[in-house]
């Protein structure tokens, strides 16, 4: 692979990070938001829980790479055990986010589907199969091979060590295969999803929400299709090596685009409502103070009304409930 100069490994590093951080922190303030709302308990809001999990819980394990490939990139040049651990803990880390993003892709279909067997029976399939086949199978193949057919080693070139590494072209292949089967069938529910609803009012209510899904799950598959199609075919000339630096660029873009993918799956109103939110934070929480003694007061002169037996009490709480909720 190419050789890239420390400027374009830096980017390739911080901007996974940045925009991992940015969106974590959108998801955690829309959260906040949220649990502030009266109608939080709504059934929408609900359902659109294990989504809105799952998104957070990949932003934050993005993040959490982007620092290790910070912190530990320079350590992998010291000698072969640190060259095979980091090599080892990329594949992990590189498959464990795919793994992420295949539930948030499963939770997000939970959002659309409207009770069609056919597209939950082949959703339960997928999730079985990623949990309890997949899982144990990439960590044997992946970690558990690169460890005892360990093919790392460093080497010198232009008076600069470098940590390389040659991956067995048959484990590439498994996962080339595994992760563009999982995605094509998790688009497929989508679209089944879209062309055989259980009714006309869903299929109207969802099709902006599979529209997007759909869109920019493409990019991510395609950028991960295309990432690790060039990591098998370079693996497969004879004497070519993989140079953690230029794998670490090329994986790192592929992360950039799943991760700018996966929350664009979003509608863009969701990360609107957070900033907004957020800028008038103050003005917010005056008005849910407010809320609070309106509700107080509310309490307290509906339980003296009720105890002097006072004809108009129902009267008198429904005027102040309209008010604190005009005030929200």
């Amino acid at each position: 692979m190419f050789e890239p100069n420390l400027q374009l490994e830096l980017a390739a590093s911080i901007i996974p990070f940045v925009l991992s951080t940015i969106f974590a922190f959108l998801h955690i303030v829309n959260e906040i938001r949220i649990r502030k709302l009266p109608r939080s308990s709504g059934p929408i809001v609900k359902k659109s829980w294990g989504v809105r999990k799952s998104i957070l819980l990949y932003n934050f394990f993005i993040l959490t790479l982007s620092i290790y490939i910070l912190t530990f990139t320079s350590f992998a040049t010291t000698n072969k055990m640190w060259c095979l651990g980091f090599i080892t803990s990329m594949r992990f880390g590189y498959n464990f986010g795919n793994y992420l993003l295949y539930n948030v892709l499963i939770a997000k279909n939970v959002l659309v589907e409207t009770g069609n067997t056919s597209v939950i029976r082949l959703r339960n399939i997928i999730w079985y199969y990623l949990n309890f086949l997949w899982a144990p199978m990439f960590i044997l193949l992946v970690v558990v091979g690169g460890i005892i057919n360990n093919t790392t080693r460093i080497i010198e070139v232009n008076g600069q060590t470098q940590c390389t590494a040659f991956a067995k072209w048959y484990s590439l292949l498994v996962i080339l295969t595994t992760d563009t089967v999982v995605s094509l069938l998790l688009l497929g529910l989508f679209a089944y999803s879209l062309a055989y609803p259980l009714c006309e009012e869903s299929r109207e209510r969802n099709k902006p929400i599979i529209r997007r899904t759909v869109a920019w799950s493409i990019v991510a598959i395609s950028s991960t299709f295309v990432f690790l199609l060039s990591v098998l075919i370079f693996n497969s000339l004879p004497e070519n090596r993989t140079n953690v630096n230029s794998l670490l660029v090329t994986m790192n873009i592929d992360i950039l685009l799943n991760t700018l993918s996966i929350n664009m799956t979003w509608d863009i109103r969701y990360y609107r409502k957070a900033i907004d939110w957020l800028c008038h934070f103050p003005s917010v929480q005056k008005k849910d103070n407010i809320k609070v003694d309106h509700d107080e007061k509310r309490a307290k002169i509906s339980s003296v009304a009720s105890l002097n037996g006072i004809a108009g009490s129902i009267n008198l709480r429904d005027t102040l409930q309209d008010r604190s909720e005009s005030v929200v």
